[in-house]
């Protein structure tokens, strides 16, 4: 196990990848918090002693400090955005919450379709300009669907 120090290239403190990302990463952990929507079927993360198998449409939450690794992802199955923990830590009523919200792994598109529609919103705030319609179109397409 190796802890990841995360480069955050266009804006302070976030940082944003969709075409980089590998087919499988070893277990590791880094002060960030990291948050994945699943863009296509057949990805699998484990997060701490869990395996996940999200489906397309579902978001993972990896809280800082967290062992997880990367067991399979399709090329262009997923987007991921990374934060520093101090945001999380500066704000005194997320801080306050993330003992609760550090339970929450999985925000399955059936289960949740209002929040897991919400969120590829505030993904696209998030990423740098010439991804913002790649992961809007591929995002929209997914919760569009009936769950």
């Amino acid at each position: 196990m190796e802890q990841e120090f995360i480069a955050y290239p266009t804006v302070r403190g976030v940082a944003y990848a969709e075409r980089t990302i590998p087919e499988t990463f070893p277990p590791h952990w880094h002060n960030d918090a990291e948050f994945t929507v699943i863009l296509k079927e057949g990805s699998r993360y484990k997060i701490g002693d869990t395996v996940y198998k999200p489906a397309a449409g579902d978001i993972l939450l990896v809280w800082p400090r967290e062992l997880h690794e990367l067991l399979h992802m399709p090329k262009g199955g997923a987007a991921f955005i990374q934060f520093t923990s101090s945001l999380i830590e500066s704000n005194t009523d997320l801080f306050a919450a993330s003992r609760f919200l550090n339970a929450c792994h999985l925000i399955q598109a059936k289960k949740n379709p209002a929040l897991a529609k919400k969120s590829p919103r505030l993904f696209q705030k998030s990423a740098p300009p010439a991804s913002k319609n790649t992961l809007w179109k591929a995002a929209r397409k997914f919760w569009r669907r009936k769950f």
